[in-house]
């Protein structure tokens, strides 16, 4: 079974399992989905998407389509899960009355795209999660150069290699036998030489301080009898090959290439202790704390302890 045809069919399996994991706060997931679209509305706040062209790749269960739809763009939402689709489909029944653009779904293929598709050029290309899941980073750009047009926006996330240095997981053990470790390091300490703005230091340490709190408040209300834990499970060993990891600065240089220059980078899913605390602890606790760093999200810095990061770029050819 190819690579495509295996996440086809694992998207399909556990649909409803990985939109909770992604955009509702269970006990120990965090909610990566619900962020980055916290992240690209405000990215686009100031811009007037009203009947703007936008490609969402990946589109999932349509949260980002309909947020986009939602400020009056027409959006194209485009998925190889079945299953996918027709709860994006269903939800659109029942947040139509919200949308003043216009959003449709359709089932495509990125590696094989219809004419109905590739005949288009977008002003907007949004892709979450899904560069991890072609061969290379080269092929993803290849495929959304043929959908742009001058100065067309793209907005991708995609899982950060720079976070196995700190996992201490498979990756990291898979990164010392390829002798690419010191490579990483050598890239973090580049963002450790940035500075942070000092205000955002001091609005840190206040929203570690509410985070403490919070936890605090847990704990008044008998949370140590934890009878129920709001855990959702998905069985990861059905898939096999894992969403491929870039580093930021490999992921700009061939974007570059692409004729796609770099913006700007957020980082995504922050770790204040290390991951593999996260289940050690009490429910929710590791998320609360990791919550406090989502301050310095637009910083090169936070690319250091992000797992996930969120990269915009504007396409320079014809």
């Amino acid at each position: 079974m190819d690579k495509t045809q295996q996440y086809k069919e694992w998207f399909d399996e556990y649909n409803k399992e990985w939109l909770v994991r992604a955009y509702d706060q269970s006990d120990y997931d965090y909610p990566v989905g619900r962020h980055r679209l916290r992240i690209l509305l405000k990215a686009l706040e100031k811009e007037d998407l009203r009947e703007k062209s936008i490609l969402d790749i990946g589109c999932g269960g349509g949260d980002v389509s309909f947020a986009l739809a939602q400020k009056g763009a027409s959006v194209i939402g485009i998925d190889m899960s079945d299953n996918m689709l027709k709860v994006a489909n269903a939800r659109k029944a029942e947040v139509k009355e919200t949308l003043s653009g216009k959003v449709e779904f359709r089932k495509e293929n990125i590696q094989a795209l219809s004419t109905a598709i590739s005949g288009e050029k977008f002003d907007y290309i949004i892709a979450f999660g899904l560069i991890g899941y072609l061969e290379s980073d080269e092929q993803f750009f290849r495929i959304i150069g043929g959908l742009s047009k001058a100065n067309t926006i793209l907005f991708l996330s995609c899982r950060n290699e720079l976070f196995n240095v700190t996992s201490i997981s498979p990756n990291t053990v898979e990164e010392i036998k390829r002798e690419n470790i010191l490579n990483l390091i050598e890239e973090m300490d580049m963002y450790y030489s940035k500075d942070i703005p000092e205000e955002k230091s001091w609005k840190f340490l206040n929203e570690l301080s509410n985070s403490i709190r919070s936890i605090h408040e847990l704990e008044e209300r008998n949370y140590r009898n934890l009878d129920i834990i709001n855990d959702v499970k998905i069985d990861e060993s059905k898939m096999i090959s894992f969403a491929r990891q870039s580093t930021p600065e490999e992921l700009k240089n061939t974007a570059k290439i692409n004729n796609y220059n770099f913006c700007q980078y957020w980082g995504v899913h922050p770790h204040l202790l290390l991951p593999k605390l996260n289940r050690k602890l009490p429910p929710k606790i590791f998320n609360l704390l990791s919550d406090s760093l989502c301050v310095f999200e637009e910083e090169e810095i936070s690319l250091v302890w992000s797992s996930v990061f969120i990269g915009k770029f504007n396409y320079t050819g014809k």
